[in-house]
């Protein structure tokens, strides 16, 4: 199962824990990167903190967007948009 790192609850570093969320599946236009390594910013701790808002229906609050790995699961009409095949080092943002 795929994980996450999330805010259980607005605040500090404290509250920041690892989740698992369901797998979903690529779209088609989507590949799937098994992540080796992810980065944390400031703006993930200021998010965290509550700075923008602190509506408790959007807990656990999932940051951490950068991300590098190897690609998984390359779907055809992924390859068409942006080649990528499977075993392929990538990185993402955002």
């Amino acid at each position: 199962m795929p994980r996450a790192i999330a805010f259980a609850a607005y605040g500090g570093p404290e509250h920041l824990g690892i989740i698992d969320v369901p797998s979903r599946g690529p779209a088609p236009d989507e590949v799937v990167i098994t992540v080796r390594a992810s980065g944390l910013n400031p703006v993930d701790l200021k998010l965290g903190s509550g700075y923008r808002g602190d509506d408790p229906a959007r807990l656990p609050l999932r940051i951490g967007f950068e991300a590098a790995g190897v690609v998984e699961d390359a779907p055809e009409s992924a390859e068409a948009d942006a080649p990528a095949a499977e075993g392929d080092s990538e990185s993402s943002e955002g």
